[in-house]
């Protein structure tokens, strides 16, 4: 009994400390915290079936897939000469929302939403009007005048490998 007890005290110890992996990859979590259609990393397969609702937009590299709402980047992933995927989704409307945020959204609260994500401000990126964070693999891109989110993209990074030149 004592072994069961003390097994049991681990395991909540384990959880409630937040082990690693516990919340899955940043990938994953953001996907959980999507509400648009398509996924980050969705294949391109799975993005085409639901191609007719959408504008085709050719490109050097990749392809989006736009409506009124969003544009999806379909693009090499996990590397850039790899097999298509949604690579980025920027939000054109406030029907959908990343981690609870949506244009025209107070930037304050958009960057304490995405910190309690663990996003952090990738100084070396950001500009006056745009803030790019990053987790893992998982980029947020934020544009923002006077306070208010006018621009709002999520993506994967993807490698280049061949160090190809688009």
């Amino acid at each position: 009994m004592k072994r069961i007890g003390a097994f049991f005290l681990a395991f909540l110890l384990l959880c409630a400390c937040g082990a690693p992996g516990a919340q899955g990859s940043a990938l994953e979590q953001a996907n959980r915290h999507l509400d648009t259609p398509f996924s980050l990393a969705m294949p391109a397969e799975e993005a085409e079936k639901h191609a007719t609702q959408y504008r085709y937009g050719g490109g050097f590299g990749g392809f989006t897939l736009e409506n009124q709402d969003a544009r999806y980047m379909l693009s090499g992933y996990p590397d850039v000469l790899d097999a298509y995927h949604v690579t980025e989704i920027r939000l054109l409307s406030t029907k959908y929302h990343i981690f609870g945020v949506t244009l025209y959204d107070e930037l304050q609260d958009a960057l304490e939403a995405f910190q309690s994500y663990g996003f952090t401000e990738d100084e070396s990126r950001s500009e006056d009007t745009r803030l790019v964070m990053t987790n893992e693999n998982v980029e947020l891109i934020l544009e923002a005048s006077e306070g208010i989110l006018n621009g709002l993209r999520i993506g994967v990074i993807a490698t280049n490998v061949e160090g190809v030149d688009f």
